[in-house]
Parts: structure tokens; sequence; C-alpha cells
């Protein structure tokens, strides 16, 4: 889990409004993964930017609506692949 949030933190350098983690081939999240999942989110809040969560798989879906986290994440059913975005533009993907 480490490197996952070492690379999150590169990502965070660039400072873009939105960061999107696509979630398409995640099939179950440990609750390890939800925790940091929730400190990549309050990392990236107190540098400016939004974590969104996209392509979520429905039973993972089913699983952040019982607990109220669809909003908390900005999930998304998009078709987008992690990415980075700045002052409304797309970045490198």
């Amino acid at each position: 889990m480490p490197d996952i949030y070492r690379k999150f933190q590169a990502l965070l350098q660039n400072h873009p409004q939105i960061l999107r983690i696509d979630l398409r081939k995640v099939e179950r999240l440990a609750a390890g993964y939800a925790a940091l999942l929730l400190r990549m989110k309050a990392l990236a809040e107190r540098q400016g930017t939004r974590l969104a969560l996209a392509n979520v798989p429905e039973q993972l879906h089913a699983i952040f609506r019982v607990y109220k986290l669809e909003d908390a994440f900005g999930v998304q059913e998009t078709t987008e692949h992690m990415s980075v975005g700045k002052a409304g533009k797309e970045g490198a993907r």
C-alpha cells in the first residue's frame, strides 16, 4: 500500500483541481484500502484537490451507497482512467 500512496503524493505535486482514480478492475476493497482512500482524500483536500472515483463496479458502488461515501468520494460512472485535471482541462492519463 505505501507505494500507491507515494505515487498519489507525486501526482498531487502538480496541484490538479481534480484527480480521478479508475476502479474499473477492482472486484473487492479490503478495509485497509478503504482507509487508504480516505487518507488520500484527506491529503488531496488539504492541497486543494478533489479526489473522484470513476468506473466503480456496482458491488463497490453499493458499499459506497450504504456508507454514504458516494458524495465524499465524488463517485462517477464514467470511462475515464486515472487522470489529473487542471483548470478544467484533462491532463496526462
